[in-house]
């Protein structure tokens, strides 16, 4: 060796035989390294399978979009205060026409209600893709009156589904359960049950047992000692409605949505107003026919959500109809504002589709993204529901199916 140069173990793989027995190992190390490879593809693949994974997508795609900034979910009082915002998307469905005769309407002019504090908050738009996998299996409710025909008709139809103004009458003359399978896998079921005094619920829970219940007094007002009598037993039937859903043991979701009284004069309407106190104003103003009450509906939201808070209902979610639809004096179904000559009574109250109503689905969403769970989603998945889930409407939407 060179001088200076210290001998170390190295040397002792210079001799022929055990260059030889080096080159036999590595060989074998290289067959093993596909198999020893093949392993772990394997137990990643069985870790997903078993949920490790699932739980990762479903987090990744459920939880928050692709350019989301991970902000916290805006909470309720964040969605209260807000603006209506042009928006570039287009419809979000094809325009329904059969209950929209307003010539100033333009169901392209889309708006987004914007929380004030949208910045350090996050409000998703609403994602069929997301919602129906959220809901895959699961049946929704709504029991209302035309106003909570109107939020049915606007999910369905931007879920894919197919309705017609007629439904909700037969709803009403038939006494019957509108239902629908929607999504692209026909596997989510929205029902529509009209009846505006939300009277008889525990006979409809019982007859089409649903996992999401969307109720509303909707627009028929009633004096308030009559709103104080008979809430509260409504109240008490989603409380046992609930108590059903844990002895299943699976997880239902209870939404409340608040009134939005129609606007006097919404013929000189054409865009949203960002200011609630002009539009209260409005309301109250006296220019609605006596019998609607428009004015009463604030109070009577604040009553009915007094009872809510009373009463022996464990859980749910405030959808804030009121103090984001009153912005909305535009698009509504029927102003009249270039008749002349057999005007058909105007309509300041409903309004036309694609529109300001869609933004109830978003509130439903965002409240469901963040109470269900993959465990939630799966155990779904695997419940025998206590009735059988098909539709009895034709294919087209247009009418029910007569056995």
């Amino acid at each position: 060796k060179p001088a200076g140069v210290i001998g170390t173990s190295m040397d002792v793989f210079d001799t022929p035989t055990t260059s030889f027995r080096s080159s036999v190992l590595l060989e074998r190390r290289n067959r093993r390294l596909p198999k020893l490879l093949l392993s772990c593809i394997c137990l990643l693949f069985a870790w997903m399978m078993l949920g490790g994974g699932m739980k990762l997508d479903f987090e990744s795609s459920i939880r928050y979009s692709s350019n989301s900034t991970r902000l916290p979910f805006c909470t309720r009082s964040q969605l209260q205060s807000g603006q209506w915002i042009k928006s570039n998307d287009p419809p979000p469905y094809p325009t329904g026409s059969d209950e929209c005769n307003n010539e100033d309407y333009n169901s392209t002019q889309i708006y987004d209600w914007r929380p004030i504090q949208h910045k350090s908050c996050r409000f998703e738009k609403f994602s069929p893709t997301k919602f129906c996998s959220l809901l895959k299996e699961a049946t929704i409710m709504f029991v209302g009156d035309s106003l909570t025909w109107e939020h049915y008709r606007t999910l369905v139809e931007i879920l894919g589904g197919k309705t017609a103004t007629l439904l909700q009458f037969r709803s009403m003359h038939r006494q019957m359960t509108i239902v629908q399978p929607v999504c692209d896998h026909q596997r989510t079921f929205i029902m529509y049950r009209r009846e505006d005094s939300l009277k008889g619920l525990d006979l409809y829970l019982g007859e089409k047992f649903p996992v999401v219940l969307i109720l509303n007094r909707g627009a028929h007002y009633t004096p308030d000692n009559v709103l104080s009598s008979d809430l509260p037993t409504t109240f008490q039937q989603v409380a046992s409605w609930q108590q059903k859903c844990n002895e299943y043991g699976i997880k239902c979701h209870f939404f409340w949505r608040t009134s939005v009284p129609g606007h006097p004069g919404c013929g000189n309407f054409t865009a949203p107003v960002n200011n609630l106190t002009l539009m209260e104003d409005l309301v109250a103003s006296g220019g609605s026919p006596a019998v609607f009450r428009w004015e009463a509906f604030k109070l009577q939201n604040e009553l009915a959500l007094r009872l809510l808070e009373d009463s022996p209902v464990t859980n749910y979610d405030v959808i804030d109809a009121y103090p984001i639809n009153i912005l909305r004096p535009d698009q509504h179904a029927r102003p009249n504002t270039h008749c002349v000559n057999n005007c058909r009574p105007t309509d300041c109250l409903h309004s036309c589709r694609p529109g300001k109503v869609d933004v109830y689905n978003q509130l439903l969403q965002h409240f469901l993204v963040q109470k269900r769970s993959l465990a939630d989603v799966q155990a779904i998945e695997n419940f025998a529901f206590p009735w059988n889930r098909t539709t009895n409407v034709q294919n087209d939407g247009h009418d029910i199916i007569y056995r």
